[in-house]
Parts: structure tokens; sequence; C-alpha cells
């Protein structure tokens, strides 16, 4: 028997269906497997159907009348669906505590289940979410409940995909610690009368910017005074909470303490840095991706904290050919085209979408998302929407739209640049180059890696709320003494990259353990550098050789950079910086061998040499894509 219980009715204003009919709303409460009740918003178009449904869950709350669950739930039942948005368990109007992963696939059955029960119901669900949405969405997906007819997923991916590590051990302070302090904690807070001690985690539980940038972003025209206004007050929460996140990681074993007690499943995730610990069979649902049999639209940005991940789940999705998969890749941030990319702006007019957040949808046409519904749903839209090529993807600085059939493409050219210089490569000033032909003879460059005085981050793939993502000058990084420069001739034609880029290196360090950071830069006839992608390997989690390292020790290793597609202009030159912190887009490695989050250890410094030339190629690894005849 299905069963749900009344909620309170919430007071919301009555909106509009397509036929001009009020929108009826109402909250339910969800009974799920083990007895936990689920509150639950339902967002109903005038008449009595059947209706198809969209079903979203999310940790953010579906009451605020500013909720991505609001949104997305007013407009679709104004396009005739059927909406159900879900708080999930143990967060705000649920029950039961909250352990991102451990009770999703019942409880997304338990709803399921109750949606097809109900008369209002044509058995028909499409599965919706963004950001940490999107997490819920696939986890949703996996349990292969027969009523789901698809998944639309932005800007997600697993926790080694940039929600909890940047890569295999490296965490991203800017989400366990400022998203979980900012979207996380007021509620937990709340729900449990915890006392907050630290006036750092005060300052991010009361610092959400969340609420101010919907404001900024629906902003009509006419409003720029309030604008500014609201651009004060961002800023003002942004420093606040950034200094805030630099503090707390800089003391993570005295985070790692407080967290247990505030957020006990981050503190879980944060005493488990191994992607291969079996700790992490609850939430890897990669492995199902590739035979699940319902369609896919996946959207992402380039300089989005999780498009590693986006990509990686399309592939895997698409691999088995059991359903239509389509992916779609801007040149945006975690934002979409609601922000600028850190100092460029993407010449492109946002296309209306009545289903996309905020009424946009990143992608090449109007209409992606509502289209797609249309055709997977409700079988109302048209079947050319599965004739062409399924991916879509944004080459930045060409300004472009793409249509291709594969990732990788096919007709990628790998193209090798080789590091090479005098042994004096610290710096843009120093000698290092790249060069097409390997360097017979060979060479080292070294510098000394102090955890206390990481390399800042400027720009790349960060979540965006406290530091600013996307594209920035990198002078002041390549004036660091730490970080080796190697920089290309002037190409006299421009290049097309599109695909994943690797770099590899010969190192050794003194320490038992450490970080090798790489950056790919733009830089322009004027002489300026510009990010392109990054990457980060920690040594004892590298792949094929994971553990200590014996000091002084040669190691070879691969960072993969976030993926890319991007032209290179005429007389533009290639870089690669090279170095072993990105703060705070990645924490610092502390180089004693220890996870300083569980164990209180006084980070050392570290001399880091990289081998080059000879029988030691260490090289920048381009996707080259030929141009047509």
């Amino acid at each position: 028997m299905k069963q749900f219980e009344p909620a309170e009715q919430s007071p919301q204003a009555p909106a509009q269906a397509a036929n001009n009919e009020p929108i009826r709303r109402f909250t339910v409460d969800i009974v799920a497997a083990d007895g936990c009740k689920l509150r639950t918003a339902v967002f109903l178009p005038a008449g009595a159907g059947p209706y198809a449904t969209i079903l979203m869950r999310t940790p953010y709350g579906i009451t605020e009348a500013a909720s991505a669950a609001e949104v997305v739930g007013q407009a679709g039942a104004a396009q005739g669906y059927a909406t159900v948005a879900q708080d999930v368990r143990g967060r705000h109007g649920s029950d039961g505590d909250f352990n991102l992963g451990q009770h999703d696939q019942e409880d997304a059955t338990a709803t399921l289940d109750w949606i097809t029960g109900q008369p209002w119901s044509d058995g028909a669900v499409v599965l919706r979410g963004d950001s940490a949405g999107g997490l819920f969405a696939w986890l949703a997906a996996t349990t292969k409940h027969p009523a789901v007819r698809g998944v639309v997923v932005g800007v997600t991916g697993g926790v080694f995909d940039g929600f909890g590590y940047f890569d295999r051990g490296v965490v991203q302070p800017e989400n366990l610690i400022g998203w979980v302090g900012n979207l996380m904690l007021p509620d937990r807070l709340a729900r449990t009368g915890l006392a907050v001690g630290d006036p750092r985690w005060r300052v991010l539980a009361e610092g959400d910017t969340t609420p101010t940038l919907v404001e900024l972003l629906t902003l009509g025209a006419g409003e720029e005074a309030h604008a500014a206004e609201l651009m004060r007050r961002m800023t003002a929460l942004t420093e606040a909470n950034r200094r805030s996140i630099m503090q707390l990681a800089s003391e993570p074993a005295q985070t790692h303490q407080q967290l247990e007690e505030l957020m006990p499943w981050v503190a879980q995730w944060l005493a488990h840095p191994d992607p291969e610990d079996s700790f992490w069979d609850y939430l890897d649902y990669g492995d199902e991706l590739e035979v699940l049999p319902v369609p896919g639209l996946h959207l992402g940005g380039w300089h989005d904290v999780f498009i590693r991940g986006t990509i990686r789940n399309y592939v895997r999705a698409a691999s088995a050919a059991l359903a239509p998969q389509r992916l779609i890749i801007s040149p945006y941030t975690h934002y979409g085209s609601n922000a600028p990319v850190g100092s460029w702006t993407p010449p492109l007019a946002q296309q209306p979408d009545s289903m996309g957040m905020l009424g946009t949808t990143p992608g090449p046409s109007p209409d992606v998302v509502r289209n797609w519904l249309a055709r997977y749903l409700d079988a109302s839209g048209s079947s050319e929407i599965e004739s062409g090529a399924p991916i879509s993807l944004y080459v930045q600085r060409a300004d472009l739209w793409r249509d291709e059939w594969e990732w990788p493409l096919a007709r990628t050219e790998w193209t090798p640049l080789y590091l090479k210089s005098n042994g004096s490569a610290n710096t843009a000033d120093g000698d290092g180059a790249l060069s097409a032909l390997l360097p017979q003879s060979g060479c080292v460059d070294n510098y000394t890696y102090d955890p206390d005085d990481p390399v800042p981050s400027v720009g790349g793939t960060h979540l965006g709320a406290y530091l600013p993502a996307g594209i920035f000058d990198q002078t002041a990084v390549e004036a660091r003494a730490d970080v080796l420069v190697y920089t290309s001739t002037p190409f006299e034609e421009g290049f097309e990259i599109t695909g994943p880029v690797t770099v590899t290196l010969f190192v050794s360090t003194s320490a038992v353990d450490t970080d090798f950071t790489a950056r790919l830069t733009d830089v322009d006839i004027e002489g300026r550098s510009t990010n392109v992608c990054d990457g980060v390997v920690r040594l004892r989690f590298r792949a094929g050789s994971k553990g200590l390292v014996q000091p002084h020790s040669q190691q070879r290793v691969v960072v993969e950079l976030s993926p890319t597609s991007y032209w290179f202009a005429p007389g533009h030159r290639v870089r690669l910086q090279v170095s072993s912190s990105n703060f705070p887009l990645q924490q610092p490695n502390s180089n004693t061998g220890q996870n300083e989050w569980l164990h209180d250890v006084r980070p050392q410094a570290a001399n880091q040499t990289v081998f080059h030339g000879g029988a030691t190629p260490s090289a920048l690894l381009l996707p080259v894509v030929p141009t047509a005849d």
C-alpha cells in the first residue's frame, strides 16, 4: 500500500498553469520503508490529469519562495507536468539523520512508488537535479525503478570529482568547509540545537550568499541602485566566508574534530581519502550508469567544479548504448550563464528555457531542457532530438558551438610538448620552455614547497561562491619561485584543443608524500598569461603505484587536468605551470605521509625536483583538433 500523511499546507501565492488556471500546490509526508517521514511538495497543473511527473530530491529545502524546488515546481506545473520536490532524509521538513547516500536509494524507491500510485500520475517520471541535487538524481536512477523515463542532471559529479575531493586524496576545502558551513550546517544546528563555539563556523552558518545571489540574478531593468547594494552585500559575505574557509583549512585536525560533532558524515569523508576504499561503495554509482536503461541529459560547464564528473558520467552512461544520452558543455562556471567566467564574459546571448534554472539554459539553442522533457517524459516532442550528434560543446575563444559524436573526439591528434630548461625554470622570467621535440640531454629544475606558504588559487574550477571561478591573469602566480614555468614559442597559426589534458612528470621529493600540480595557460601577444585548466596528483595515490615514496627516489606521475575545449589564437604561446599547491582550490599536502585531518602533524617543507629531457621525457599532452579542410 502506498502511504502518505498530509502535512500543513504551504501558504504560496497561486501560480498560473498554461491554461491560466491556478497551479495546485500541497505538501505531504511520504513514509519510507523504515517509517521515516519525507516532507514532499507536490505541484499539479489544473485539471484531473493524469500527468507525467518531474521528481526533484534536494538537501536545500522545498519551502522557500526562491528555492530551486519552488522554481522547478512552478515551472513544471505551468508546462503541464506534475512536479514533486522532496526534502531528503534528515534535511529541513523530513525526519531522520542526514548521511548523504546512505538511504537515498530506498527513499527514492518509496517516493517513486507513491507517485505512481496517485490518481493524477500517468506512471512516467523524470528525475531532475542540479549540483548536489544531481547526485540525488543519479542515486534515484540507479534503483532502476520502472517509472523512471529519464534523468536531467546539471553541474554535478561524484565525491572525487569535486564534491569533496578535487582528485584522489586531495580535499577541496571550499566544498567540505564552505559549502557544508553555508548550506548544510544551518539546518543541522536548527534541528539539533548544537552550539557553535568557533566564530568561523558561525560566520559560515550565517553567511549563505545564495538568497542574495538569486535576488541579484533576477533583477529587472531600472534596478541598478538595488543591484549595487546587493553586490556590496555579496562581496562582504564572500570575503568573510573565504577567510573562515582558509583559516579552518589551515587547522585540519582541529577542524575535523569540530566536524565530528557538527557534521559527522563530513568527518567520515575526510577520514577516507582513497576512492578505492570500500567505505565509498554506498556512494559509487559509476558502474551502475553503464547498465542504466534510461535516457539522460547531462549539462556542464568548462569552468564548473564538477566538469570532470559531468563528462565521466556521460561517457559511462553512453558506453553501453542502452538509451540515448545527451551532453551539453557550456563555457560557464557552476552558476551557468548568469555569472561571468572570471575576467572573461563569453559573447553569448542567454537562451530562454522555461524548464531551465532561472528560465535559461546553457546550450546552443533555446528550450534544451523543455524539448528533452517533451520527447522523453510525455512523448509530445519530436524524435529529431535523437537524430543529431549527442554532444554539443562550446569552443572557448573561438566562440562557437559545435556538435560531436564521441568523447574524446576520434579525430584528436595527441600532441606532446616536452619540458626543457637549463635548470632555471622558476618564475615566468626563468628559462623554462616547451618544445615539440624531445631534448636529447636531460636536465632538472628544483623548487621548495612549503605547505605553510602555498601557491594561491587564481581562477580555475572553483565552486565560485567564495573565490571566483574561471579565467584570470596569472602574473602573480608566475612570479613565485616555487612555480616552474615552461613556455612555447609563438604559434604562427591558431589551433584548437578539445578533450582531456594530461601532464607526465618525472619527479622526486625529499618527503615521503607530496603533491604535484599542473596548470595550462594561454599567453597572448602582449605576454598576458591566463589559465585554461589545471590538475593535481598526490604521490601516495598515484595511479598504478600507490603508497608512500622513498625520499629522493625518482617517480613517474601523470597529472590529469580538467578537460577543456579552447582555441589558441595565432601568435599566442602555450604555457605550463608546475608546482605543488593551489590553495584553497586544493588542500595543501603536509608532506608527512599522514592524513592531516586525522593527525595533528607539523607540515614540513619539501625539496622538489622535476626531471625532463633524455630518458625522463616530462611532457604536456594536448588533444589537438585538426582544422577542417
